[in-house]
């Protein structure tokens, strides 16, 4: 259980073809044998960050405790 204690959130416009890449960066901010991070990077469409920004925006502020955005694209 927890939550991570930073979470990083990076996005990059690859092309003028809508193609664009999100690299989600987290820790829990321990150290030693505790110490847990992940970082990875999926390619996407920017249609599908900007879905992925209106949901974010809504499981903010409101109670949702569950969050699920598709980024699948063909790129």
């Amino acid at each position: 259980g927890g939550s991570a204690a930073w979470v990083r959130l990076r996005v990059w416009i690859a092309d003028s073809s809508g193609r664009a890449a999100l690299t989600l960066d987290v820790g829990n901010g321990q150290a030693g044998a505790a110490r847990r991070e992940a970082c990875f990077t999926i390619r996407c469409d920017v249609a599908a960050l900007n879905a992925l920004g209106n949901r974010l925006v809504r499981w903010v502020t409101t109670d949702d405790p569950g969050l699920r955005v598709e980024l699948a694209a063909d790129v």
